[in-house]
């Protein structure tokens, strides 16, 4: 039996590889870096060094996506979302189904166990 989707990672299940890019925006990714099906999305900076794996369904967001305050949220002119810069190191490595969240600096060679939610 032929593979329909040979460049598809089983690990991140039905997991689109998904960029959602917005105006004026930087995203640099380094040589020899592998990128499963997963979802970056940014509005301000992410950082990929060279020699990275990232596994399928790993999620990265620079952004909250909504105020975290309660109270600015009632509102659309006040429920304004913070985007702050991601980095991650040459020669680390990401485990399936991890989250990045805005401002995460990795070190290199760091290794990140699946499922991780990386906040800072």
């Amino acid at each position: 039996m032929k593979q329909i989707f040979e460049f598809v990672n089983e690990l991140g299940g039905d997991t689109r590889m998904t960029y959602k890019v917005y105006t004026n925006v930087v995203l640099g990714i380094g040589g020899f870096t592998g990128i499963s099906n997963s979802s970056i999305i940014y509005q301000n900076q992410i950082t990929i060094g060279s020699h990275v794996k990232i596994g399928g369904s790993v999620k990265i967001y620079d952004t909250n996506f909504h105020a975290l305050n309660y109270k600015d949220r009632k509102e659309k002119k006040t429920d304004i979302l913070v985007a702050k810069e991601i980095k991650i190191g040459n020669h680390s490595f990401i485990g399936v189904h991890s989250v990045f969240l805005k401002s995460v600096q990795i070190v290199e060679r760091y290794i990140i166990g699946g499922g991780s939610v990386i906040i800072n």
